[in-house]
């Protein structure tokens, strides 16, 4: 966990997804994770908000916008997948 931003807030997160997905199992839509991983952060006493826009600015031209998934703690995005399998293309980069 020493590569995080937010060791001890991603850790919490992580658990709260694994405590999600145990619960619910697979083959759900995106948006039932989400708003059980909501009420499980929550349960947590963490802030997060859920489908937060955020304006994206060319040379100070808006060219559009961003929707994160959740925030949390105003420090952490999450982009929620539902996915068959994980592969490259799902995994962030350094």
């Amino acid at each position: 966990m020493s590569n995080y931003l937010y060791p001890e807030l991603s850790t919490t997160i992580i658990g709260a997804s694994i405590t999600v997905h145990r619960s619910l199992g697979f083959g759900l839509n995106e948006q039932c994770y989400k708003n059980a991983l909501m009420i499980e952060l929550k349960k947590l006493n963490m802030q997060a908000l859920l489908e937060v826009r955020y304006d994206v600015k060319y040379q100070d031209e808006l060219v559009g916008y961003y929707l994160a998934d959740i925030v949390v703690e105003n420090k952490i995005i999450l982009e929620l997948k539902v996915t068959e399998t994980i592969n490259t293309k799902h995994v962030s980069q350094p």
